[in-house]
């Protein structure tokens, strides 16, 4: 039996020998809002959604792509309470919405705080992966 947690690939039977590869080292009570912080590689296909938020004047845009999809699944899965995605697409929408705008520094607060903030979102247009421009 090997006494080294599943989470280690290749772990020796021996405790005392150090596990040459890790598979994961992810702390399961963070926010997987916060994984997402940083711009992608390329620029993705997404969606540009205008965002309604209360006590703005200006009219923030995000863009939406298969990372705060993937936000949305993780923290989901973790909140059997919320709507699933078939009925709840406002809801998962608003998530997304969500994760977006903490990227980009327009939100920093918790999702229920940005629940109470926005009075509405607005898709605007739908863009194609660019490959040859960073990501923004």
């Amino acid at each position: 039996m090997n006494p080294n947690p599943p989470h280690l690939i290749g772990a020796p039977d021996d405790p005392a020998q150090p596990a040459p590869h890790k598979l994961v080292d992810v702390d399961v009570d963070s926010d997987p809002a916060d994984v997402f912080d940083e711009a992608p590689a390329r620029r993705q296909p997404g969606q540009l959604v205008e965002l309604f938020l209360a006590g703005r004047a200006d009219v923030p845009v995000v863009r939406i792509t298969n990372r705060e999809r993937i936000a949305y699944e993780k923290t989901a899965a973790r909140h059997r309470e919320w709507p699933p995605l078939e009925i709840g697409k406002h809801f998962a929408m608003t998530f997304m919405c969500y994760v977006a705008a903490k990227r980009d520094g327009l939100f920093a607060g918790t999702f229920e705080g940005f629940c109470e903030a926005l009075d509405d979102w607005e898709p605007i247009a739908d863009e194609p992966a660019d490959p040859t421009r960073p990501g923004a």
